[in-house]
């Protein structure tokens, strides 16, 4: 399959957390960890996120921003 395109693709998931402002690859392993895959919708609580060594109320507020 190509790089991307399986659900539960680890290094696909981890590729578009680094995308956000202030998410570097270890830190986005970590959240792919934690939630099992991309919590693209976010809807997981501040307090749930972090939860996640590394993320901080700005990390999650820039993250919130650049979603919408």
């Amino acid at each position: 399959a190509a790089f991307g395109t399986v659900p539960g693709d680890r290094d696909f998931g981890v590729h578009v957390l680094c995308s956000f402002p202030g998410i570097g690859v270890e830190l986005a392993g970590r959240i792919w960890d934690h939630f099992g895959g991309l919590p693209l919708k976010l809807s997981a609580a501040d307090e749930e996120l972090m939860k996640v060594a590394g993320m901080g109320k700005g990390r999650i507020d820039k993250m919130r921003k650049v979603l919408g």
